[in-house]
């Protein structure tokens, strides 16, 4: 994530890196081929009309990353790229009081400060920061 300029009402640029690792395509590649395989069994025939997406004619790998970059997309929020702990943890951005560690005024306020992943949706994770944030704010703790 980058900013685009100094005004801090432009929206950054974001390039999430989407299958740039070697092991990100094969786990895609893979992915397609197990569904795909799942799809084609006697369990599942009766629920099988076509392939409809990436449709039949997308065979080879270079055909299904190829897919994946054009037509894929993510249901997921980012988390952890502004990570919270202290200042001793050189991975951390935020503190507990969510202010950016060296930025004065600054405050992180989202998914990105989970320093993981939860083992739920991140929805009620996020507004449990924002209602923290908030209270914090006004200085109600």
């Amino acid at each position: 994530m980058r900013a685009r300029s100094l005004d801090p009402r432009e929206t950054p640029e974001i390039q999430p890196n989407y299958l740039s690792a070697e092991t990100d395509r094969r786990v895609i590649i893979s992915a397609v081929r197990w569904t795909r395989k799942l799809m084609d069994s006697k369990a599942m025939a009766p629920y099988l009309v076509a392939l409809e997406s990436p449709g039949a004619e997308v065979t080879t790998d270079d055909e299904i990353l190829d897919y994946a970059r054009t037509l894929g997309s993510t249901v997921f929020h980012f988390i952890s790229t502004c990570r919270m702990g202290p200042e001793t943890d050189p991975m951390a951005v935020v503190g507990p009081d969510l202010k950016v560690h060296g930025i004065d005024g600054l405050r992180v306020v989202d998914a990105s400060i989970m320093p993981s992943m939860p083992s739920a949706n991140t929805m009620a994770a996020t507004y449990v920061i924002a209602e923290k944030a908030a209270d914090t704010i006004i200085g109600a703790t």
